[in-house]
């Protein structure tokens, strides 16, 4: 199961003459303007679309893709005729108006003496481009004909791929392109930039990027629902020290217990609590444990227990309000389906006699 490289091949190659004959146009138009004021940024055009002719041309090109795209007529523009070309205009212009001295001079004295005595004279020329601009056209319009349906083709066999390689790992694949899911992950299908952004939840907390190759992702979902799901998990010492962590919050923000406390400056003080003692000693980086959002709330998610001691656990759903901005809550689901609640807060309470 591999992936059509020859369609993205052919992809390549267009968007390469494309950017050939945008550089192209950008030399033309500064040649329409003439040599004499814009005679050392056309130059440096020039050798720039030397420089990048010869790269695509010669070097990204296979010899059977320079006969098929590279025509006998595309050729590069020669920065020495430019030169020539300029020089004889300049001096023609300084005959025309009576400067004297030109005959020897050089092209910067000549454009000084021009400009010192006329301003700003921009003498016609014509283009060196047109044979070349209306090859390139020719082609993207023979190549455009195809690449729509080459892209369409991709596009599906890349997704029965993805479809059959997941479903050998046990997972389902949900969605329409380009936005897909599996288990409690999200992803982008970006053709255009070939790579794939991966969230937790529904675009809520981004957990990698990947390449646009069907093997690399499905390798990647699973890893990262393996690491999940396969962690060490006790649910007692879970919840004590969700306990304490709020207890520090509501300290800290002068509340009592039975207040709620937000889900972020608890996960905060949580974090602060299961740093090892190496970390608490010395503070360093390589000693700090790791614990994102995502993690803290699949494991919000599989807590069964809700009592500690006598106090109750709750769960506070957010209001439309604390939506709005995801660094006031936290998606946490209810299944492994991916229904979901949005979390704003957190609190314990006492547990009534009933």
């Amino acid at each position: 199961m591999e992936i059509r490289k020859d369609i993205l091949r052919t992809i390549e190659i267009n968007e390469l003459y494309n950017d050939l004959l945008v550089s192209y146009k950008k030399l033309d138009s500064l040649i329409k303007k003439g040599p004499v004021k814009n005679f050392i940024k056309v130059r440096k055009q020039a050798e720039n679309f030397l420089e990048h002719y010869e790269e695509v041309v010669k070097n990204k090109l296979t010899e059977t893709e320079k006969i098929a795209v590279a025509k006998p007529e595309i050729k590069p523009v020669n920065v020495v005729n430019l030169n020539k070309r300029a020089v004889g205009e300049l001096r023609e212009i300084c005959k025309q108006r009576g400067i004297e001295g030109y005959s020897k001079a050089s092209k910067s004295i000549l454009i000084k003496k021009i400009n010192d005595k006329f301003g700003s004279a921009k003498p016609k020329i014509e283009s060196t481009t047109l044979g070349i601009d209306l090859e390139l056209k020719k082609y993207s319009t023979i190549l455009k004909k195809n690449i729509s349906l080459w892209k369409e083709e991709f596009r599906r066999e890349f997704l029965t791929n993805l479809n059959n390689l997941l479903k050998e790992k046990k997972f389902e694949l949900k969605g329409i392109l380009p936005m897909l899911k599996t288990w409690l992950f999200s992803f982008k299908i970006d053709f255009e930039r070939q790579n794939v952004p991966i969230w937790y939840g529904p675009e809520q907390e981004k957990i990698a990027n990947c390449k646009l190759d069907y093997n690399i992702l499905a390798d990647t979902l699973e890893k990262y629902c393996n690491h999940i799901v396969d962690r060490e998990f006790d649910e007692s010492n879970f919840l004590k020290n969700l306990y304490r962590a709020y207890e520090i919050s509501i300290f800290k923000e002068k509340k009592v217990i039975g207040d709620q406390v937000s889900v972020i400056e608890l996960l905060l003080d949580y974090i602060s609590l299961i740093q090892n003692n190496r970390y608490k000693v010395n503070p360093q980086k390589k000693f700090y444990t790791d614990y994102p959002r995502y993690l803290f709330s699949y494991d919000l998610y599989r807590l069964k227990k809700r009592m500690y001691k006598n106090y109750e656990f709750t769960l506070v759903i957010a209001t439309r309000a604390y939506t709005k901005k995801q660094a006031n809550y936290i998606w946490i689901p209810m299944n492994e389906k991916g229904d979901a609640n949005y979390i704003s807060h957190i609190k314990f309470r006492v547990k009534k006699n009933e």
